[in-house]
């Protein structure tokens, strides 16, 4: 990537490069491997199955957040981290995966009460076991990824869900319902933790008074807390739905979801990945940061982009084809949710200056202002339109937070507010255009089914070609992504 290069580590943007490329070439093939899984899945489970899971997922999942603590962002953040310390790290981290296990299965009984289905008690508990190994794999990844071993990562990462989902298909084959999602959970995790303690190369001593972490719970308890009211605000539609529509809505409505979360997941994730331990070692140069900051956002906003609007224009026949008819009813709230999607993926960019320039407590102040908004939204939306309601209300909302994130993280910082606005809304623009031209083309010619999606495809395809050709800023995206390339097989 450009603007990366350290005299005083020349090797950073060789590492960045290839580590990015080798990435997404595995979250590629890791993305292939979910929606086969999906597709797989969708034709052995009802909507009710999904249903049951995400009903727990959409509470417990705060323990996550809360066993991680934001010390994995603190440890790959920080300037400099001693091994006694990230060893204190560890054993903080383990702890409060142990407690976060113990307080989730406390609270089983609450929360199938909460639904009014008896059955969420044995999941409840069984999920809970995922904290604890989430907790002993937490620094171990982050010290893979401060080494910016990003290549072993993503192959660890590209493994274990397929583990995960081999074992989820032998369940489901067996009737197993809803408990192959949750061993498909429980697997997952497991494999994670055995592949990052073998590419860590690293082992923690005992802990220690006095190594110097109070600044990094500090760092990371900023982060957390706005983790958790983002976290809230981003399943509050589950609870609502759940709670108010049933097991057999929410699972339609989980699926679009996931449907949603799937290219971002695989993007973000390893975005984030390349983009913290770069930004924190550019951050006391403004120049370099910016170059870096806006490829990276280019790269991932195009590759996003793309994805969400095929997807957008071929989600009608190939919905039922790939996941059968029981599933029809996810279609139109995929399509509004990949809207959000889109401003989802602009917002990514912002998330990286919060957490690389340090600004935890900014980010925190932020989530507090903005996430009781996305909240209301929500709730206002499935009063008055029912589930498609809520994934309007998502969507708006999340269009609506983006540029008013930029002005928050670039007040008082280098953070080039106006060329990020500029540099997202321009590809949002281009691939939002043309998907609106395809897709009216394909009404004008009454083509519906397979077809009809084939050439809604092409006419997208062409549509992008000739309104980006004209623009030198468009050419000099395909260079960007040629000079990614170049550097990361180089």
């Amino acid at each position: 990537m450009s603007g990366v290069d350290d005299p005083e580590n020349p090797d950073i943007g060789r590492h960045a490069s290839r580590g990015a490329t080798f990435t997404v070439g595995a979250q590629l093939v890791r993305l292939v491997i979910q929606l086969a899984g999906i597709v797989v899945l969708a034709r052995l489970l009802s909507p009710s199955d999904y249903g049951y899971l995400t009903m727990v997922v959409a509470i417990i999942g705060v323990a996550e957040l809360f066993r991680d603590f934001g010390l994995s962002f603190a440890a790959i953040q920080a300037k400099t981290l001693t091994h006694q310390q990230q060893s204190n790290l560890f054993f903080i981290n383990t702890g409060i995966g142990a407690l976060a296990s113990v307080v989730t299965a406390c609270l089983a009984p609450l929360i199938a009460g909460l639904y009014g289905e008896p059955q969420l008690v044995p999941i409840v508990l069984a999920l809970s076991v995922t904290f604890l190994i989430n907790g002993v794999t937490t620094q171990f990844r982050a010290k893979a990824a401060r080494d910016l071993k990003l290549a072993a990562l993503a192959v660890t990462e590209t493994i274990a869900p397929l583990v995960g989902l081999v074992i989820a298909i032998g369940i489901a084959l067996a009737q197993g319902g809803y408990w192959s999602l949750v061993a498909q959970q429980i697997v997952t995790a497991l494999a994670t933790l055995a592949g990052s303690i073998v590419i860590a190369k690293w082992w923690p001593s005992r802990y220690r008074r006095g190594a110097g972490v109070r600044s990094l719970l500090g760092f990371g308890g900023s982060v957390f807390t706005s983790q958790v009211i983002t976290y809230v605000s981003r399943n509050v539609d589950s609870v609502i739905v759940g709670a108010f529509f049933g097991p057999s809505q929410l699972g339609i409505y989980n699926r679009a979801f996931q449907l949603l979360l799937l290219p971002l997941n695989q993007l973000n994730a390893p975005a984030n990945r390349v983009a913290m331990p770069v930004l924190s070692r550019l951050q006391d140069d403004p120049r370099r940061f910016r170059d870096f900051l806006l490829t990276g956002q280019t790269l991932l906003l195009h590759l996003i982009m793309v994805t969400f609007a095929v997807a957008w224009l071929v989600a009608d026949p190939l919905v039922p084809l790939l996941l059968g008819d029981q599933w029809t009813g996810v279609i139109d709230i995929f399509r509004i949710l990949a809207i959000a999607g889109c401003f989802q993926a602009a917002g990514f960019a912002t998330y990286w200056c919060f957490l690389a320039l340090g600004l935890s407590k900014r980010l925190l102040f932020w989530s507090l202002t903005t996430r009781p908004f996305m909240i209301a939204a929500i709730a206002f939306g499935a009063a008055v339109g029912g589930v498609e309601g809520v994934a309007w209300a998502y969507t708006i909302a999340t269009a609506v937070l983006w540029p008013l994130g930029i002005v928050w993280v670039a007040h008082r910082t280098e953070v080039p507010a106006l060329a990020v606005f500029v540099n997202g809304l321009r590809i949002i623009a281009l691939y939002a255009v043309a998907a609106t031209v395809a897709e009216l083309l394909r009404r004008l010619l009454d083509i519906d089914g397979l077809l009809g999606a084939g050439v809604a495809f092409a006419a997208f395809a062409v549509a992008v070609v000739a309104l980006a050709l004209p623009f030198r800023v468009f050419r000099g995206d395909v260079k960007t992504f040629k000079k990614a390339l170049k550097r990361g097989f180089s």
